[in-house]
């Protein structure tokens, strides 16, 4: 089973810009409470986790790092690029506009990744795991979580950014 998380709140979340794939921005003294928050949640369900895979962004390889060490997994949490988050292209660093998310404009700018490239790297790693008998956690970023949900519910990936994002330290089981 796939347990997907949101990492914290990074300095791009708290400043209101877009990050994306090309900032490898931080986690704030508040994501790093979420993502502690999160890690109690987890204890508190008692699943048992066999692998802990990350995005190699700082800011959700760090959530993952807070959990590993507050539910004392042994492991060590495998970085995957595929789940990387999105990236921007002209609007890295930019001030976010949500109605330019809402609408999807965001996904249309010069140097942006295609919505099918997104795809379909989220698509190869959920195929990778999806018989799989282990419990999984995911580290990664809230289009990433988009994306994943619209696959998962089978709704049309060209209006996949119309899927409500995971919050910062959201917790949800992909099935």
């Amino acid at each position: 089973m796939l347990y997907f998380i949101r990492h914290g709140q990074s300095e791009a979340n708290e400043q209101g810009v877009f990050a994306g794939s090309q900032i490898d921005s931080p986690l704030t003294k508040m994501g790093g409470q979420q993502a502690y928050e999160s890690a109690q949640k987890i204890g508190e369900t008692g699943v048992i986790f066999d692998r802990i895979i990350s995005s190699p962004l700082i800011r959700a390889h760090d959530t993952a790092i807070i959990i590993k060490d507050f539910i004392k997994f042994n492991g060590e949490i495998e970085i995957d690029d595929r789940l990387t988050e999105y990236n921007f292209g002209s609007l890295t660093s930019c001030k976010k506009n949500l109605s330019m998310l809402k609408s999807g404009e965001v996904f249309s700018v010069p140097e942006a990744e295609s919505i099918e490239g997104l795809e379909s790297r989220i698509r190869s790693f959920l195929e990778d795991y999806e018989n799989t008998s282990e419990n999984i956690l995911v580290s990664a970023h809230g289009i990433v979580g988009m994306m994943a949900k619209a696959i998962f519910s089978k709704e049309d990936i060209q209006g996949f950014y119309l899927v409500e994002p995971p919050r910062n330290g959201e917790l949800w089981k992909m099935e």
